[in-house]
């Protein structure tokens, strides 16, 4: 064999070249995908998935402007490295960016590059859903949203318009302190109200709101601190139930009356035998100053409780402020009743039933000023829950014509808009069971629709409370 000093220097190269492929070729670089693949004006910290082959721990990315050397205000801030075909750009884009499709070239300290040729995009940010929301009616209602801060649970408060498009947030506390049901009162016409929350054994808290808008509607929101205006202490035991060991073990939330000038508590009462009574209160409220009057509170009414569903009373204010609707066992046909109990002279009066279990109603005048309620009518079975409302101003002999035919499927609670629709909390479809379950969402439907249908404002939140009735 000859040596490789015996051969000419052309031979030696080509040899050296036949080589280079079996061990020292080195990989190219490919971009191929970025995720997401767009994003607005003024975004800040968007981590963007960029996806091909060839890559190392020495990459380092840019965005330039398609077919150009220009950055055009997009910043990248930090690249990690997850695998040969992987890495993340965290990237900042200026308010100014142009508005442009984007190449995306990663290189390595070896000198090897890739380009991927309009793989992104720079879009201008949409138009801001708060705008022209007076016209809209902000705000139509309040509701509660979960949510997750440094690890913890809390609860925000959020106004949202007719539509449910535009949103601010009133307030997040937290999880343990509140529950998330509200009492919302608006007047349009002063363009402030009130919220009241109710605590798990820290009795009522209250908060003023007072909303301005610019020249396109746009809402801006300066809200009060919320103050404790009724520690559960301070629900006065009627005294004849005092003297005989009756002590109060636990309050609801508090709603405010129609006119703003009153709130309504529920309350269960316990002794040591083991018996339960239900006691409902009102106080004078004063919207303004968030004061109650507790000198002034007084029960209106009291109900014997067994510790069963059908036993239970639930509360709220009708349209008109000298009256409370209650929901209780029906003393004319079966299930559970509607009853009106006049506050001035303590007449109690059965409206409806139809021998099915209601559990809470909310009220509203109409255009024609007559006293529409809306009645949750549970399927403990099935849990395809809805609604109906009625016109109890046209009921007679406990019967009530039936607006919404059928009903709207919804679970939870519900209130009423300040334009006659009804927001609910949301029900899925029934599956294949027959069985529905909440959807976590807020929906709602036209009091007089006979079809079913609702329309979806809000994907995640409860506790609806609207502004035109209780």
């Amino acid at each position: 064999m000859k040596s490789l000093k015996s051969l000419g220097f052309a031979t030696f190269a080509l040899l050296i070249l036949a080589l280079a492929p079996l061990g020292v070729a080195e990989a190219q670089v490919k971009v191929t995908a970025a995720t997401p693949s767009s994003t607005y004006q003024g975004t800040v910290s968007l981590d963007v998935v960029v996806k091909g082959s060839g890559f190392d721990n020495t990459a380092k990315v840019q965005f330039l402007v398609s077919g150009t050397t220009n950055p055009g205000g997009v910043t990248v801030k930090k690249v990690t490295f997850h695998n040969s075909g992987e890495v993340v750009a965290t990237i900042d884009v200026a308010d100014t960016a142009n508005i442009a499709g984007f190449d995306i070239v990663v290189m390595l300290d070896s000198g090897r590059k890739g380009k991927g040729t309009t793989l992104f995009a720079v879009k201008a940010p949409p138009p801001d859903p708060c705008l022209g929301a007076q016209s809209r009616r902000f705000p139509s209602f309040a509701f509660t949203r979960q949510a997750t801060i440094n690890g913890v649970v809390t609860w925000k408060t959020i106004l949202a318009d007719a539509s449910g498009q535009c949103e601010r947030v009133l307030t997040t506390y937290s999880y343990n302190t509140f529950n998330s049901d509200l009492s919302f009162r608006y007047d349009e016409a002063t363009r402030s109200g009130v919220v009241v929350r109710g605590g798990m054994g820290l009795g009522q808290q209250a908060a003023r709101v007072s909303v301005a808008f610019d020249p396109s509607g746009m809402p801006a929101i300066q809200a009060s601190e919320y103050v404790t205006i009724l520690a559960t202490p301070d629900l006065p035991i009627p005294q004849d139930l005092l003297l005989t060991g009756w002590t109060l073990s636990q309050s609801g939330s508090g709603l405010i009356s129609p006119d703003g000038t009153a709130i309504l508590l529920q309350g269960m009462l316990a002794r040591s035998t083991g018996e339960q009574m239900q006691v409902f209160w009102t106080c004078p409220f004063n919207t303004t100053s968030l004061v109650v009057d507790r000198s002034g509170c007084r029960d209106v009414y009291r109900s014997n409780y067994d510790g069963s569903q059908a036993d239970y009373v639930s509360g709220s204010w009708g349209a008109r402020s000298d009256a409370i609707n209650l929901i209780q066992v029906a003393i004319s046909g079966s299930g559970t009743g509607l009853y009106r109990l006049r506050l001035s002279d303590g007449n109690l009066v059965q409206v409806w039933s139809r021998g099915t279990l209601w559990t809470f109603a909310r009220a509203t005048l109409d255009s024609s000023l007559h006293e529409r309620v809306a009645i949750y009518e549970p399927d403990l079975i099935s849990r395809c829950s809805r609604v109906l409302v009625v016109d109890t101003d046209t009921c007679s002999n406990n019967d009530c014509l039936i607006l919404n035919g059928a009903g709207h499927p919804a679970r939870g609670m519900f209130s009423w808009l300040p334009d006659g629709r009804v927001v609910s909390e949301g029900q899925t479809a029934p599956n294949r069971k027959g069985q529905c379950s909440a959807s976590g969402s807020i929906a709602a439907f036209d009091s007089r629709d006979t079809t079913g249908s609702t329309t979806i404002l809000v994907t995640d939140g409860v506790s609806p409370h609207g502004t035109g009735g209780d």
